[in-house]
């Protein structure tokens, strides 16, 4: 099973991002000429420039909720294909009106999307934790050694578990309800903590050349 980190995200979603940031340049200096002008011609431009940032911005959406789909898969790809629909309609927008409402309508849908991508992103985090605790609970405290680390270390364990698995429990309902994923993070890392706190422990008792 391939888990992902947020940084591994964060790099396949770069090149998407350089294209939107291109296109919101281009954006800025043509409604600047529009506001400065007020021509035809300048608003056409601004119009088409305009239309081109939207599609950029809604690729680099689709780019980063893509690269959360390992988890909550079938609610991601719901609303990847909402955003590819919402796209085929930008170049139907061709006045300054039509615009502000298309743009409206995909604004009107980020609430939903921030719900679903930090519920992702809380997944994907506590997944990777969970990976370390399987590997951890292999190895078995040896015995002969401290019995006070050995029921600390155990109690570590049970403590990342008991942490990781609380985070995930309030995501049953991402949608209808609502939490702070600061306080779900802080949940996985006190995981985290717990998880490193028991690899100290065992690397203290390893043999070493």
């Amino acid at each position: 099973m391939i888990v992902k980190t947020m940084l591994s995200i964060f790099l396949l979603t770069l090149a998407t991002f350089g294209n939107y940031r291109g296109a919101y340049d281009q954006y800025i200096l043509a409604r600047n000429q529009f506001s400065q002008y007020n021509t035809g011609a300048t608003r056409q431009e601004a119009i088409a420039k305009t239309q081109k940032v939207l599609v950029q911005r809604n690729r680099l959406m689709i780019e980063y909720l893509q690269s959360l789909s390992s988890v909550l898969t079938p609610d991601i790809n719901q609303i990847v294909v909402e955003l590819e629909t919402w796209e085929k309609e930008v170049g139907n927008a061709d006045t300054v009106p039509d615009i502000n409402k298309i743009s409206k309508s995909w604004e009107d849908r980020l609430e939903k999307i921030t719900k679903l991508s930090n519920a992702a992103r809380v997944l994907i985090t506590s997944n990777r934790l969970g990976l370390l605790q399987d590997q951890l609970e292999i190895f078995k405290y040896p015995d002969g050694n401290n019995k006070t680390n050995a029921k600390l270390y155990e109690q570590k364990l049970l403590l990342a578990k008991s942490k990781r698995l609380e985070a995930e429990s309030k995501l049953t309902n991402w949608q209808e309800n609502y939490w702070g994923v600061d306080s779900l993070f802080s949940y996985l890392r006190e995981s985290k903590d717990a998880l490193v706190s028991a690899s100290l422990l065992i690397y203290e008792v390893t043999p070493r050349p």
